[in-house]
């Protein structure tokens, strides 16, 4: 029988001897896994960087090559990256039916994501706020980008806000679809979601770091105006669209902000901006 505390579901690791904490309320479910929020209740000498609250994500363990086992391993690689969502480590423990199961410790978004702060402003975010959030974002993708990854699904759903002393910090999240650079994978296809895919992904099934910055434009466009790019259109219309055209760019923002986009949306991915070339870009070093 499960122990229970005040604060949830105690779990006993069968990975780590002394490792025990206890997991509490569901606070989001995705493709690969359940997201909970989880507290240690017995430290030990060898879990003292554990926080007293954090987030676990968990899943059935398959094999080594399942998302969640593969978001694990990129998150141990991006490591003090500071805008990427840390992970303190993973545990394997059975649940009530005798299935393994596979728990990836994670940094504790309590502000939730972009997704939520859209949907609570749908009159769109001032253009300083998305600067800041775009200044986050692309810090995080160039640390991706130079440890070797491509994210392969960068969209609001995935950048969650973790509070700071400051106040608050945008963070790339949710690695599972990620993969190496210029490495072919064992699951051929484009990864993602298809509001955000790049022209290179559906006219030739490349998908490379220009896919993520690509993905990144999207996402800007989505802060600016609440919905995303040909929103209206799904299969092979909104397919079509993304294969010869350009997502149409607001007239209502700056002309800095419009030429960001514009670099974002290069249609050639060898001419498009690096993460790097865009956190020098005019439109995010203004200081208003």
């Amino acid at each position: 029988m499960t122990e229970v505390c005040e604060f949830g579901e105690c779990e006993v690791s069968i990975g780590y001897g002394a490792l025990k904490w206890c997991r509490g309320k569901l606070i989001g479910k995705g493709s690969f896994g359940s997201v909970y929020i989880a507290k240690l209740i017995k430290p030990t000498s060898e879990n003292t960087s554990f926080p007293s609250i954090m987030a676990v994500k968990s899943d059935q363990a398959t094999d080594s090559s399942s998302p969640l086992m593969n978001e694990g391993k990129v998150l141990e690689a991006l490591k003090g990256c500071p805008c990427v969502i840390q992970t303190y480590g993973s545990d394997i423990t059975t649940n009530n039916k005798g299935d393994i199961i596979y728990n990836l410790f994670m940094e504790f978004a309590s502000l939730g994501s972009l997704t939520d702060s859209i949907i609570a402003n749908p009159s769109a975010f001032s253009e300083k706020l998305v600067r800041l959030c775009t200044q986050s974002i692309l810090t995080g993708l160039r640390d991706i980008h130079s440890h070797g990854f491509v994210h392969c699904d960068i969209k609001p759903d995935n950048i969650l806000f973790v509070k700071t002393e400051a106040g608050y910090k945008a963070k790339v999240a949710d690695f599972g679809l990620a993969k190496r650079r210029n490495v072919k994978s064992a699951s051929p296809g484009v990864r993602g979601t298809s509001w955000f895919y790049s022209p290179e992904m559906v006219r030739c099934g490349i998908q490379e770091a220009p896919s993520d910055i690509w993905a990144l434009g999207c996402t800007v466009l989505i802060m600016f105006t609440g919905s995303p790019p040909w929103g209206t259109l799904s299969g092979s219309e909104l397919v079509s669209h993304i294969a010869s055209e350009t997502p149409p760019i607001s007239d209502h923002i700056s002309e800095a902000a419009k030429h960001f986009l514009k670099c974002c949306f290069e249609r050639n991915p060898i001419h498009r901006w690096t993460a790097t070339m865009l956190l020098s870009h005019p439109f995010l070093v203004r200081s208003d």
